[in-house]
Formats: structure tokens, sequence, C-alpha cells
């Protein structure tokens, strides 16, 4: 890392317009742009000092990636994590990137419309929470060893599991402590039955919409019948096993509702700094924060993010912005063709996708001999990875197919893999 790139005494303001023009004239075809972010004085650096992941990056842009130096006092125009910023106060470069992203219009009344994102995971979540409640309920039976008297009471129960579960953090229907909110006074005043709250109400209402419109995410010809089918290989499973598999169908559902609660956030936080921007003011930091998703409570790790790859086929980095520079896209891009792959849709693997395969083709091979039980981030991501890639084939086939595809991917071609409709 030579002198040119640490600009000790240049203003952070010129270090970013330097960064535009670089970027034009390299005429980069993505807006993201790389950027490697040295504590003041630390940037002299041979690159093997670095950490691996950092290495990785460096080569992997050559020619594109800047180096960047800042003080602390600078870090105020950069929206950093908690433990980014731990790191880089102890000296460790932070690998991050320039996302531009265009401001709002204004409307003249009625709120803002919702992004294409966020309509895309509100019906991912419908329609997961339908084949959710669908399928768990034949679990819940196997598992209890009895049926319930009728199939809506069947599907209470799983609406009941799903309610406690719930992300604490989601203020429409948590107060603050994390307790259900209540529902409206006086209401079911007139009938005998129990008033439902708002969350009861959500799910109910996500349900009904997911029957209507599942065919949008689903390629089978009957998404009851094949969720009953799936749900069947566990009549025989020792109750570990069932336990495990309706854990699994609900952090589909958990997962998507982490996302669909921050795809709304995220474009209230548009509007704001649009809104700012437009009155010719600069916004603040606590406004990026909170658009790039980097304030504490909207923390979430791989595992809580991978299931609404699957399940609702979103990348979750489009909404998590950090994730876009931690990861390849090509990692949650793998994990939604695993789910369509699960959902009876086309799923296109190319190279890029072989690669994660084989990886995760390991945490599969694990698992195989013994489930793992740890809560560890990396031990429930590796857990994930597994239960999804099961959930389409054995672990045999899958071995079978990476051998199969890979050199066809390795050649530049591309595998489409598909389940049956029936």
């Amino acid at each position: 890392m030579n002198d040119e790139h640490n600009g000790n005494h240049e203003s952070l303001q010129s270090k970013m317009e330097e960064l535009e023009k670089f970027s034009k004239h390299r005429g980069l075809p993505s807006p993201k742009r790389l950027i490697l972010l040295f504590k003041e004085g630390t940037a002299h650096r041979h690159i093997s000092e670095l950490p691996p992941r950092i290495q990785s990056a460096i080569n992997e842009n050559l020619g594109t990636i800047q180096f960047i130096e800042a003080s602390s006092d600078e870090l105020h125009q950069f929206s950093l994590t908690h433990e980014q910023r731990a790191r880089f106060d102890a000296g460790e470069p932070i690998l991050i990137a320039a996302i531009p992203s265009e401001l709002r219009k204004q409307r003249g009344s009625g709120g803002q419309p919702n992004d294409p994102i966020e309509k895309e995971t509100k019906t991912a979540l419908a329609v997961t929470v339908f084949a959710t409640v669908e399928t768990v309920r034949h679990l819940v039976a196997f598992r209890d060893k009895r049926i319930h008297q009728t199939v809506g009471a069947s599907r209470e129960k799983v609406i009941e599991a799903l309610i406690e579960s719930w992300p604490k953090s989601d203020s429409r229907f948590r107060t603050e402590n994390g307790a259900d909110r209540d529902s409206e006074q006086g209401a079911g005043r007139d009938s005998e039955e129990r008033p439902k709250k708002p969350l009861e109400k959500h799910l109910d209402t996500l349900w009904v919409n997911g029957r209507k419109r599942w065919k949008k995410l689903y390629g089978f010809e009957s998404l009851t019948k094949k969720a009953e089918q799936r749900a069947s290989r566990f009549r025989d499973s020792t109750t570990a096993d069932i336990t495990r598999e309706i854990e699994f169908h609900k952090n589909l559902v958990l997962g998507l509702a982490l996302c669909e609660a921050r795809s709304s956030r995220m474009r209230q936080a548009s509007s704001s700094i649009s809104d700012k921007v437009s009155m010719g003011k600069v916004e603040s930091k606590g406004q990026r924060a909170e658009f790039a998703a980097t304030t504490p409570d909207q923390y979430r790790s791989m595992a809580e993010l991978l299931p609404a790859a699957f399940a609702g086929d979103i990348n979750p980095s489009d909404l998590f912005l950090t994730y876009d520079w931690t990861r390849p896209r090509e990692y949650f891009d793998t994990m939604r063709l695993i789910g369509r792959f699960y959902r009876g849709q086309d799923a296109e693997f190319s190279l890029d996708h072989m690669l994660w395969l084989v990886s995760a083709l390991k945490f599969l091979e694990r698992w195989s001999h013994q489930p793992r039980t740890g809560t560890a981030p990396s031990q429930l991501e590796e857990t994930f990875w597994a239960q999804a890639m099961l959930s389409v084939m054995p672990h045999n086939e899958w071995l079978r197919f990476i051998t199969e595809a890979y050199p066809i991917t390795e050649r530049g071609g591309t595998v489409v893999a598909r389940l049956p409709k029936n």
C-alpha cells in the first residue's frame, strides 16, 4: 500500500470526492465500490499483515478497491456497526462499501408506496406462513401422537407457536419489554369469542393471503398435498427429529418476519433522508445508521437471515446493507437456489453457486454424522445450511449432483435443477 493511498492530511470529504472520480474513471459496472477503511496512520502495513478475509477482498478487487484513512473524529460520516467500530479502534482495517441510494420522490399525500423489495418480502412472508402452518400442523400431530378434533384447531396450535416465537423487536406487535400488544379496548364485547390480539390477527391475515398467492413461490400442483407428503416422512421419527423439523419451518417464518419489518424501516429511513436533503440539509448520523441497519437493535446473524433467502427467494443483503460487503451476493443467492429447488421451481446453478455448494457439503457431511446442537452463530449457520439441503434431498444425492454439475459449470455452463410437480 503505497503513499498515494495514505493522504494523511486530506479531509475525508476530499478523499470521498477522489473516490467518486476514481470510480467514474474506472467505469465500474456496479454502483457498489469497496473501500478499505484504515485508522489514521496505519495504512502503511503490508498486505500479508492483514486478516485473510481482507487479503482476499484486495486480491479479488485489484484495481477497483479504494484505500482510505480516517481519524476517529471522521467516523461519523460512515455507518459502522458497533463491532466494526471496535475493530477499527483496535487498529484493524474495515471493509465497507460506498452504495449510492436514489432519493425518494415526495408525495403530496398518502405517505410513501412500498418498495419492490418490501412487496416481495410481504408476499413471501404470507406464502411461508401458509406453507409452514400446513406442514407443521401434521408434524405436531406426529410428535404429540394425537390428532386434533378439527383442522382449524391444528392450525391454531401452530399459529400459537409462531406467536410465542415472533421477534421481540417487532414494535408493531410487541411492547418495549417484548410482551404482546393487547387488542383494542372493548374488542369482542358483543361476542362470546376471546378477542384476538393484533399479532394473532396479523398471522391469520398472512395465512389467508398466503393461501391465495402460494403459486408465486411454489411450482407444485397442490401445496397442501405437498406439505402433508413432506410431513409424513417424519411419521415414525423420534420426537427430537420431529422437533428439529418443526423449528426449521418456524425459522423460515421468523427470518422473513425480520426482513419484512426491516423493509418497512428501510423505506421510512430513506423517506426521512430524502425529505431532509430536499430541504437543502444533510442527513444525520442516526438517519444513515437507520438506513444502513447498523443500529444495535437491527443486528441480525447469518443464521437469522438465511431462512429468508431459502423460503422467500430474496437476498437479505438488499435490506441489511452491511452484508453487501461482508459476504458475496452469491452466498445468499446460492441459498435462494436451494430454496427454489425445494419449492419445485427452476434453480439454475453457475460456477459461483457451485463453489458455495461445495463448502456447504462439508456442513452437510458433519450434520449427517451427528446433528449439531450448539448455539454459537457459526454453528447455527452451518446447521441451517445442512437442514436446508437435506429438505431437498439426502447427502449422497447432493454429492452426485455436485459431482456431475461442477465440471459443466467450470466450463462456463449452468445446470438447472427442479423437483417434480407432484
